[in-house]
């Protein structure tokens, strides 16, 4: 996000600069460590990262850099961001308030990016941020699962089987910032098979209608978990892009929740995306390299069908002790040979290294140029900001085929 406003502001023709300060801590305790890999990197280039003593001396920071018109400043404007985690946003509400009615400069502007603990597991006490926000006349922009607003919901419902049997109603999804759904959640559903089911009956009538009322109305549909024969059916059916949420290739590591190359190739005639996902399950066997296996699926989806219709999406659980148990309680949805325990999973920390082999000088994406083709990405060093840019191409393309023009640039 601070590269691609550092871009967007160059094409506006204007010289700015970006500062980050914050306080590490969970939940956003890996903010820092890549922020520092990516200032080694050269990929923040223009953008100072400052980690400060305390919460409440970060914001103060953040505030300053909004009044270099008192100065003789050497850019048009700085774009700031202070993070912390929500004992952090309490200490540091004095600071906040000022630097919130002092307001920004023209050409620049602060975020507070806040991560709250809201059953006190890393925290003496729980916490929830929004309402000290709100005191302080401070927007959020992003609620969390406490303050349920549309921000927040992110377009998709989670599977069908809570829609029931009519299709009718699936306007009021979309009018409540619902935009995507999946057809199963690896068991059947009244739309058709499961990705764990021993059989797949294909896609049903009421599957069908469904299909078309998603469409009718603006909203994306999504074949991840879904049974093999009835993902076919769909794409068949479908005359917009269908997307595979976060699924892995089958021809990488053979698991049920993986697809085959047909699937792959259907999805990617639609118009749609794979979104790669970081499950250590789905990526390769007991023991071997994660971050390799997710660089081999990636290379595989990008050699089948073209990095247009290839997506991260790390689908990353933060409670592993909760899911855990919901995995063991919940066998028949997850087979226990297919889904063991201890969870694995890709760290946010790997992604670092995962830009550097998709994207480095012996970078999978480097040796494809298809990769790489808008005017920008050859003006920028940036190997960070070339992944952003392609997620967000190909992101877009989606959203603008189901929603239309104006909602998709909205998202």
């Amino acid at each position: 996000m601070l590269v691609l406003q550092r871009e967007r502001d160059r094409a506006a023709g204007l010289n700015t600069r970006g500062f980050v300060s914050g306080y590490r801590g969970s939940p956003l305790g890996g903010l820092d460590t890549e922020l520092e890999r990516a200032m080694r990197s050269n990929a923040l280039e223009g953008i100072h990262f400052e980690p400060g003593l305390n919460e409440d001396l970060a914001a103060t920071a953040v505030a300053g850099t909004q009044q270099i018109a008192q100065f003789d400043p050497t850019c048009d404007g700085v774009f700031a961001m202070w993070y912390g985690k929500g004992p952090g946003v309490d200490r540091s509400a004095d600071a906040l308030r000022h630097g919130n009615l002092a307001g920004s400069a023209p050409h620049g502007g602060a975020l507070v990016v806040f991560g709250d603990d809201h059953p006190g597991k890393s925290s003496t006490v729980p916490n929830q941020s929004e309402p000290l926000l709100a005191a302080l006349g401070i927007p959020v922009l992003y609620r969390d699962r406490e303050d349920r607003g549309k921000a927040r919901r992110q377009f998709r419902h989670r599977r069908c089987q809570r829609s029931r049997r009519s299709a009718q109603p699936r306007k009021a999804l979309p009018d409540l910032g619902v935009r995507w759904m999946l057809m199963a959640y690896n068991l059947a559903s009244p739309v058709g098979g499961g990705c764990m089911d021993p059989e797949d009956g294909g896609l049903t009538a009421f599957g069908r209608s469904l299909i078309d009322e998603m469409e009718r109305v603006g909203m994306v549909v999504c074949c991840t978990h879904t049974g093999h024969r009835t993902a076919a059916d769909v794409l068949s059916r479908a005359t917009r892009p269908v997307i595979f949420s976060h699924s892995n290739a089958t021809a990488v590591h053979h698991h049920a929740r993986n697809i085959d190359d047909g699937l792959i190739k259907a999805c990617a005639a639609t118009g749609g995306v794979i979104g790669l996902n970081g499950i250590g399950e789905f990526l390769c066997p007991l023991g071997a390299d994660m971050t390799e296996a997710f660089v081999m699926h990636c290379d595989h989806v990008v050699q089948l069908v073209g990095p247009a219709h290839v997506g991260l999406a790390f689908d990353h659980v933060f409670d592993i002790d909760e899911l855990e148990n919901y995995l063991r309680a919940n066998p028949t949805m997850f087979p226990p040979e297919r889904h063991l325990i201890p969870f694995r999973q890709l760290s946010f920390e790997a992604l670092g290294d995962i830009v550097e082999r998709l994207v480095g000088p012996t970078g999978m994406l480097r040796r494809s140029s298809a990769a790489i083709t808008c005017a920008s990405h050859r003006r920028s060093g940036s190997r960070l900001l070339k992944v952003l840019r392609l997620l967000q191409i190909k992101a877009l393309r989606v959203y603008q085929s189901a929603f239309g023009s104006a909602s998709a640039a909205a998202c």
